[in-house]
This record gives structure tokens, sequence and C-alpha cells, in this order.
């Protein structure tokens, strides 16, 4: 590999664009029997879109993280602790938002309840009738941060691994 006129970013990048259009028709193919098994066709555009800026961002990270040697650097504790952290925060926030479908009215009443009374806090019935029936207010961001940290590593993997020689 050392002898070809290409170096291990450009495989890297060849790698990311192969796994992508590989693996994401199946996402797609899952989506659309969910949507119609369960009749929720109004939220399959958003669930194609926190999948696809799902799959990019672990790819590109995983990428970025471990190059070529993803099975080898999988054993790393510093990897994966990094991996791990990057991660977890962004799936759960998202699992958080699409299990209330965005709706952070359950959310805001409780951090009112609790700035006003402490912790003598107690519940209140939520009256909900202004609110619509999913907020994505909070799911599309979290999906644009993901897209554009996922550009950033696909950058990134020129600094990170231009000067990497292909291990034989």
């Amino acid at each position: 590999y050392n002898t070809l006129p290409m170096g291990v970013p450009s495989l890297l990048k060849a790698k990311i664009v192969t796994y992508f259009l590989l693996t994401t028709w199946i996402g797609v193919i899952f989506l659309l029997l969910m949507a119609w098994m369960l009749d929720q066709w109004a939220d399959l555009w958003a669930a194609m879109v926190v999948m696809v800026a799902n799959s990019i961002y672990i790819v590109t990270l995983s990428a970025w993280l471990m190059g070529l040697r993803p099975n080898k650097a999988i054993f790393d504790a510093g990897i994966m602790a990094r991996f791990w952290l990057a991660t977890s925060i962004p799936l759960i926030l998202l699992f958080l938002l699409s299990w209330s479908q965005g709706d952070t009215a359950l959310l805001e009443n409780w951090s009112q309840q609790v700035s006003t009374g402490g912790f003598d806090a107690e519940a209140k019935v939520l009256e909900l009738e202004h609110r619509a029936d999913t907020d994505l207010s909070g799911i599309l961001p979290i999906c644009g941060v993901l897209v554009a940290l996922s550009f950033l590593f696909l950058r990134l993997l020129d600094r990170k691994w231009g000067h990497s020689p292909f291990e034989n």
C-alpha cells in the first residue's frame, strides 16, 4: 500500500463513503417499515435525519479516532473513553428528546418547580393545549451539530493521519 499514489486519509475517506453507501439503505428500509407498521408517516422524515446524522457521525468519529485499525484500537482504553464520551452524550440527548418527541414541557415544568420551590417543590398538573404533537427544536439542532462535527472530522483526517504509513 505504501507504494500507491494515495495516503491513509484518502483510504479512510473512501472507506467512510463506501460504508455509508452500503449501510444507509438498511436503515432507510427499516424506518420505512416501522413508519408503515406503526402508521407514523409524519415522523418519518425526522427519523431519517436522525439516522443519517448518527450514521455519518459515528463512522467519521471512528475513522478519526482509530484510523485504519479499528479492531486493534478498540482495545485502547484512551481511544474507547473518548469514543464513549463523544457518542454517549449526543445519543442520550437524542434518546430523551425522541422519547418525548421533542416536547420539553415536562422538563420545563420540573425546572420551574424546582427553581421556585427548591427541595420542597410539589408536582403540578400540566396544561399542554398549546403544544404541537412533535417539536423538533431540540432534535434537529443536535443532528446539525453531529453533521457539522462529521465534516470537521473529515477535514481533520489529513492532519491526524496524513503522515501515517500503511501498516503492512
